[in-house]
């Protein structure tokens, strides 16, 4: 079975997974996925959230993720006088 072959069966059995709680969980990208695999998983569950835009998903979420934790890093940060 190929990279991507093997992939894309790791997916499918997440979405199962995620498919069997039956709305109790959903989920997103995290570190190594982005909105492919959020389509992937999406053929087999609608618990899914940052799909490609182009169909109809949030697209990349990782632009405002990064906004946020630096916003957070910031707030965390004391200037001294």
């Amino acid at each position: 079975m190929s990279r991507p072959d093997r992939r894309h069966a790791a997916l499918r059995g997440v979405a199962d997974a995620i498919a069997s709680l039956d709305g109790t969980y959903a989920t997103g990208p995290d570190a190594g996925t982005g909105p492919a695999d959020m389509a992937d998983i999406g053929e087999t569950t609608p618990h899914v959230f940052c799909g490609p835009a182009e169909l109809g998903g949030s697209g990349d979420s990782s632009p405002h993720t990064a906004l946020g934790t630096l916003a957070a890093l910031h707030t965390g940060v004391t200037v001294e006088p």
